[in-house]
């Protein structure tokens, strides 16, 4: 007992003259980041897309088909009951001193000239070209205000009634004879009806071959101013 009494004596005495180390806190690092900043050149490159155009010449070539048939054949008909006469062309200005108005059709028909003529003329196509049919158009339109006064006077001359006066054409038809049915708006086919051709300076009078409500039917060998008479 007394042994262990002084074992614990020294061990007291050893831990009380005993300095007791602490370890010294860490010293607290201090460090820096440096964050530096990388520029970048995103330089742009510029390309050039030049079009370089190229004009190309569709130059067209037109070829003239244009047929001339030569049938010799003999047209015959029954002309209206008329006497043929043959008028110069008169003075532009009619007898009373007045000048016809001549109205401009977009068309193809031509108006009644208003205190001179009585009906509308015009033309449906179907032309009959050298005995044969065909889809030929007899284009038609106004004629002159003194080829309308002339138009008067053959048909005072003949004791008729101007029905109406046109011009004719048909660019690139080429025919000898052709039989066209003009239609006369109000005409009632029972008139007795003359057609009159102004050519070479005078009319001439050309074969009816038929008179038919609306329409007259007439041969002709050529174009011009056509003259539509009803003779009384």
């Amino acid at each position: 007992m007394k042994k262990r009494m002084v074992l614990s004596a020294i061990l007291i005495g050893t831990l009380c003259s005993s300095s007791i180390v602490m370890a010294a806190p860490s010293p607290t690092a201090s460090v820096t980041y440096d964050y530096s900043t990388t520029t970048y050149d995103y330089s742009t490159t510029t390309n050039d897309y030049s079009t370089s155009t190229t004009n190309y010449d569709y130059s067209t070539t037109n070829n003239d088909y244009s047929t001339t048939n030569n049938y010799n054949i003999k047209v015959s008909g029954k002309a209206a009951n008329t006497k043929k006469v043959t008028i110069k062309m008169g003075s532009s200005s009619s007898s009373s001193g007045s000048t016809p108005t001549v109205t401009l059709s977009s068309g193809n028909y031509v108006d009644p000239v208003a205190g001179k003529t009585l009906y509308q003329i015009s033309q449906g196509g179907k032309v009959i070209l050298n005995g044969s049919k065909s889809r030929a158009t007899f284009m038609v339109s106004s004629p002159t205000t003194g080829k309308v006064t002339s138009a008067e006077t053959l048909a005072a001359s003949v004791n008729g009634t101007l029905l109406g006066v046109v011009d004719t054409s048909a660019p690139g038809v080429v025919f000898k004879t052709a039989r066209v049915n003009f239609y006369v708006k109000g005409l009632s086919g029972d008139e007795n009806v003359a057609a009159y051709q102004y050519a070479s300076g005078k009319w001439s009078q050309l074969n009816v071959s038929e008179v038919r409500k609306d329409h007259v039917v007439v041969d002709m060998t050529g174009h011009g101013t056509l003259a539509f008479v009803q003779v009384n």
